[in-house]
């Protein structure tokens, strides 16, 4: 593939969904996704319930992202719909159609629902029967979940912007704003919310930790420094969620690195050379990220030693990392779930939610894992 064709490709953003394999898979050099290996069952994860709740996503290159609140759980797709269904069940609770297409999903707070436009859009829904609270349009398109939290509402804009609008109408508050590189991944990384402060992951490879309240900057650093002679080479965007363990703040970019920082004064407490835009998870003792090439690797928590490299899932489009019932969870563009050993990455459980994609790493809550492929299939898991 020529170096034009795939600067194209990664300005669409095809690269940043995860997707650019699905698009190119099996032409010139690029490496085909690895097959399926038969595998020794150590459990037999349960399906307990599958729906059907009409968010598509299919057509466009967004991650839309589902999102757990009590005891509903919230769907949107690209084609404007808004679904909540019971967790226990997956009855459908209410559908709400915008009639626009979304972008940006789903975040939730202060009793809304939350999700962003490609025009800016930001709609705010009544939890309890999706129902239009305020509507608001900002800069430029909503690529991640607007996220809710006292009486402020976060908003990521694709120009590098962060708004804090009023949870009651969208009015504006605060506006935090960064400099875009010439060349990003298309997503931007989900908003991390915590104790009043918000953690951004930039397309610049900085990580910045921002007063909810009014905006300010308590701190910024760079996690990855571009570098290489093209744009395509300094590309290095925090597309992953950060993750926040205690005090340590968990960020990887992509073509840069994973790195430890503390949270107060965000100073690097360890650092390693990984490439990832698809996800993080900790348990009690370590990180897990899936890079770029769909290797799922792990590392010790307090020093960022290697623990082990699962590469059986490579150029398979692979999902982030989510833990459940002391195993991890991930998805593939064949709509298989493979839940590994955290002690050694070995794939001990398969099962195929449907054929579509899974694009959003599977959600994890009470012993219960929800997944979701593009097409707007949900189900629920428990391991027996």
């Amino acid at each position: 593939m020529s170096r034009a064709l795939a600067v194209a490709l990664l300005a669409l953003g095809l690269a940043g969904c995860g997707w650019l394999g699905s698009f190119t898979r099996g032409k010139d050099n690029l490496p085909p996704p690895t097959p399926l290996a038969p595998i020794e069952e150590e459990v037999t994860p349960a399906q307990n319930w599958r729906a059907s709740v009409d968010a598509d996503s299919s057509k466009q290159l967004v991650r839309l992202r589902p999102v757990l609140d009590l005891d509903t759980i919230y769907v949107a797709g690209n084609n404007g719909r808004v679904v909540a269904a019971d967790r226990e069940t997956g009855r459908v609770r209410w559908t709400a159609d915008l009639e626009a297409p979304i972008s940006g999903g789903v975040g939730s707070g202060g009793g809304s629902v939350l999700v962003g436009g490609p025009g800016g859009e930001v709609w705010a829904l009544e939890r309890e029967d999706g129902s239009l609270r305020w509507q608001t349009k900002l800069s430029t398109e909503v690529l991640s979940a607007p996220e809710g939290s006292a009486g402020v509402v976060v908003v990521r804009t694709g120009d590098g912007k962060v708004h804090g609008l009023d949870s009651v109408d969208g009015s504006s508050l605060w506006l935090y704003s960064t400099t875009e590189p010439a060349l990003t991944l298309r997503g931007t990384s989900p908003l991390v919310l915590v104790s009043g402060a918000v953690i951004v992951g930039l397309d610049n490879g900085k990580v910045a930790v921002i007063d909810a309240r009014n905006g300010r900057a308590y701190w910024e650093r760079t996690i990855a420094p571009p570098q290489g002679r093209n744009e395509l080479d300094r590309m290095v965007d925090i597309d992953a969620a950060p993750v926040l363990v205690g005090n340590v703040l968990y960020v990887v970019t992509y073509q840069g690195r994973l790195v430890a920082l503390d949270v107060e004064a965000g100073r690097p407490v360890w650092t390693r050379e990984v490439s990832s835009y698809s996800g993080l998870a900790a348990d009690e003792r370590n990180i897990y990220v899936t890079d770029a090439d769909g290797q799922v690797l792990a590392y010790d928590r307090r020093n960022g030693a290697s623990l082990w490299r699962q590469d059986a899932l490579a150029h398979r489009s692979v999902t982030g990392p989510s833990t459940h019932a002391g195993y991890l969870v991930v998805g593939d563009f064949e709509g298989y779930l493979h839940w590994l050993a955290p002690a050694n990455g070995r794939i001990t459980a398969r099962s195929r939610l449907a054929e579509n994609p899974i694009v959003v790493a599977p959600l994890s809550q009470g012993g219960t894992l929800y997944a979701l492929d593009d097409r707007g299939t949900l189900a629920a898991y428990t391991i027996p």
